[in-house]
């Protein structure tokens, strides 16, 4: 797990001392979806995301492939295809969110590298989506960290 070592403390802050402890929604080596959109966390009630990552399990093969992440009707919604295609992407190197939301992907960061994430945000009753354009036999590990919006209504994030 060194590869998600840029994650901080500093992305807990907003919840330090209210009693909410952060979870981690974990789906394992996850293959793209060839030319599809595919499911990667389903969301049940209201959940703020502290960070959303994928790292590289299986090589990403010679084929360029853009990737956006989105959320159920909306594939885009947390991140647009990157400016310059995915292709032989590294084991080990992360897939973050953009600086902005919606915005484009970064490339991906390599075990030397780094880039600024997307702040906290809000999840309801949806899915997190994965749409290539492509087909290539690259997987991830999609790691997201979450906690709930609401104490009484608590929400879930699982991994179908």
């Amino acid at each position: 797990m060194s590869a998600l070592a840029g994650y901080n403390l500093k992305q807990l802050e907003p919840y330090k001392g209210i009693g909410v402890a952060p979870n981690v929604a974990v789906q394992p080596g996850k293959v793209l979806p060839a030319t599809a959109t595919g499911t990667i966390f389903t969301v049940t009630g209201a959940v703020v995301v502290l960070g959303l990552v994928g790292v590289v399990q299986t090589a990403f093969a010679a084929t360029a492939v853009n990737i956006s992440v989105g959320i159920t009707g909306a594939n885009a919604a947390l991140a647009a295809n990157p400016a310059a295609a995915f292709n032989a992407t590294t084991v080990g190197s992360v897939i973050q969110m953009p600086a902005t939301l919606g915005g484009v992907l970064p490339a991906a960061v390599s075990a030397k590298g780094s880039a600024k994430g997307c702040s906290e945000f809000i999840l309801e009753n949806t899915n997190v989506t994965l749409t290539t354009d492509a087909t290539n036999a690259g997987a991830l590990t999609w790691v997201l960290l979450w906690v709930p919006l609401l104490r009484k209504n608590p929400g879930a994030v699982t991994a179908p």
